[in-house]
């Protein structure tokens, strides 16, 4: 199922996370499959993966944070979404997978060499949070997922940001799979990629 057939724009302007999950959720539905992301520029907001589904970016596809808090997840949105109002950790995932199986995220090429070809990007450059410092969601958390992949994807954030979660954190997930991605992350204390394991 491509995005576009729900309404994605992919302009860069329009908010297109409700077209990406509405294709998510009717691959679901379907029992499963791929969810197409064609080239385009996507600005979203948060989107949630569901089992049995592989969200697969082509060549030139960037999916790339909304600049609005509110586009994203309640801080509430899952038990474990933990936030610490004294380290300013925010509660806002850009991509969350949560207590589903076989998911994937994956790009447009089978090149060997993600680092130079850079088929696909999920990037974030942060909204005004908290005291208006710039904050930056986490760019994927995936909690209690089993079977999980992520490859050949370039994943991009900000170093400008104070109030972050780090780039991608997998909690609890059997199974979990990384293969040929390319990071981009700020240089201080945060963490590029966390697992937690108990």
């Amino acid at each position: 199922m491509n995005v576009h057939d729900f309404g994605a724009v992919g302009d860069g302007k329009a908010r297109d996370h409700h077209a990406i999950q509405s294709t998510i959720d009717a691959c679901a539905d379907a029992g499963g499959g791929r969810v197409i992301v064609s080239a385009g520029r996507y600005c979203c907001g948060t989107i949630f993966l569901k089992s049995h589904v592989e969200l697969h970016l082509l060549a030139g596809a960037c999916i790339v944070g909304s600049p609005d808090r509110d586009d994203y997840n309640r801080d509430d949105v899952f038990l474990e979404n933990h936030v610490f109002d004294i380290e300013d950790v925010i509660g806002a995932h850009l991509v969350i997978a949560y207590r589903c199986h076989d998911v994937a995220i994956t790009g447009g090429t089978n090149n060997t060499e993600c680092r130079e070809t850079m088929p696909a990007e999920i990037s974030h450059f942060g909204y005004h949070g908290l005291n208006d410092q710039p904050a930056l969601p986490c760019a994927l958390y995936a909690q209690r997922v089993h079977d999980l992949t992520l490859e050949n994807v370039r994943l991009r954030w900000s170093n400008q940001s104070k109030v972050w979660r780090g780039g991608i954190i997998i909690d609890r997930c059997p199974a979990a799979a990384l293969d040929r991605l390319a990071i981009t992350a700020p240089s201080d204390d945060g963490q590029a990629v966390r697992v937690i394991d108990q």
